[in-house]
């Protein structure tokens, strides 16, 4: 993406009880935004793309296709 923005985003993965036998986990993003986005933009569209969670405009710049993940990691959380 030539005019793009760069975002890192972790997520913390859990389960809700300890005897259910999972692990947790963190998961990190690198992220390609559009340059223009604003940080309400970005917030939003994080909160439901990763956190399933609120809601965002339908003329987000960041829907669709406007992104790319760059880099991505994982480890577990201990």
């Amino acid at each position: 993406m030539a005019d793009s923005r760069v975002i890192m985003f972790s997520r913390f993965i859990s389960s809700a009880c300890e005897n259910t036998g999972m692990k947790t986990i963190v998961i990190t993003l690198e992220i390609d935004v559009p340059e223009y986005a604003t940080d309400k933009d970005i917030s939003d569209w994080v909160d439901v793309e990763y956190g399933q969670c609120n809601g965002m405009k339908l003329d987000n710049p960041c829907r669709g296709g406007a992104t790319e993940i760059v880099n991505h990691t994982w480890k577990f959380e201990s």
